[in-house]
């Protein structure tokens, strides 16, 4: 997980947000990546002297949240 988001900070395809606990455990985590959504994509009561494309934030990874140490071991490891 540390090096896909550090990899991924680094090329500019996202911003991951690590939360960890006093004892510096991981207990949740999101990543960001920007995004842009196309006019036409949009509902017409958006679009009213919109520019082509619009600027957005795409939320990448999901807020996950671990509520024991074990989680957060099977989640750094790939499950294993």
């Amino acid at each position: 997980m540390r090096d896909t988001a550090l990899t991924a900070d680094a090329m500019g395809a996202a911003r991951t947000d690590v939360w960890t606990a006093s004892d510096e455990t991981v207990v949740g985590y999101f990543s960001l990546s920007p995004h842009e959504v196309r006019r036409e994509t949009l509902p017409s009561v958006l679009t009213h002297r919109s520019p082509y494309a619009v600027p957005a934030i795409f939320l990448a990874r999901p807020v996950r949240l671990f509520r024991k140490a074990s989680d957060v071991v099977a989640a750094v490891s790939g499950g294993r």
